[in-house]
């Protein structure tokens, strides 16, 4: 399951009580038991909403998802890191034959984990965390900035991403899961 991040717009007065979008109590039950049950979650952030591979106005929203994050020792941390690639850990599947990954620049956003592996860093900082979570093999993929997912107009010049450099070694960690669907708890 892939959590995309929480942007919404503002009435024009900048009023947040008019609309503001944020995860509900029993939507992060939902999925914390989900994970706990063996899902796979993939959790992503932005700083900024992003477009076509261009990144626009600012998402006020981005510490919203430590409501959820927070359950799995995961904290977002204010600020972006500006680079556009991130460095990869070869020794993981997922990362198999991908040296670095793409970012949009300055729209990751910092997080720390209390526990995991960091797949891939900029400057010893994740940008993509995979933590372990309940007894029944559940993992969470952490992903700092939405762009690894891979926008329209992202990819280098003459190359099509199949989303994302990563989507091909993703069945490593969907294999064997069995995790039920969280709509139906």
């Amino acid at each position: 399951m892939i959590l995309l991040p929480v942007i919404d717009y503002p009435s024009p007065a900048g009023d947040l009580n008019v609309y503001d979008e944020a995860w509900s109590e029993p939507e992060i039950e939902s999925l914390v038991t989900y994970v706990e049950q063996g899902g796979l979650l993939v959790l992503t952030n932005s700083a900024r909403r992003p477009w076509l591979g261009s990144i626009l106005d600012a998402n006020e929203d981005w510490p919203d998802i430590n409501a959820l994050s927070e359950h799995f020792g995961v904290l977002f941390e204010e600020g972006t890191l500006s680079a556009s690639s991130a460095r990869t850990q070869q020794g993981h599947p997922l990362m198999e034959d991908q040296w670095s990954l793409a970012l949009l620049a300055g729209n990751a956003i910092p997080f720390t984990m209390q526990s995991g592996d960091t797949l891939a860093a900029v400057d010893e900082k994740p940008v993509v965390g995979l933590v372990d979570y309940g007894a029944a093999g559940g993992q969470m993929l952490v992903l700092a900035d939405v762009g690894i997912l891979g926008f329209a107009g992202s990819a280098p010049e003459g190359k099509t991403w199949p989303l994302c450099a990563i989507w091909p070694n993703m069945p490593v960690l969907a294999e064997d899961r069995e995790a039920p669907c969280p709509h139906r708890q």
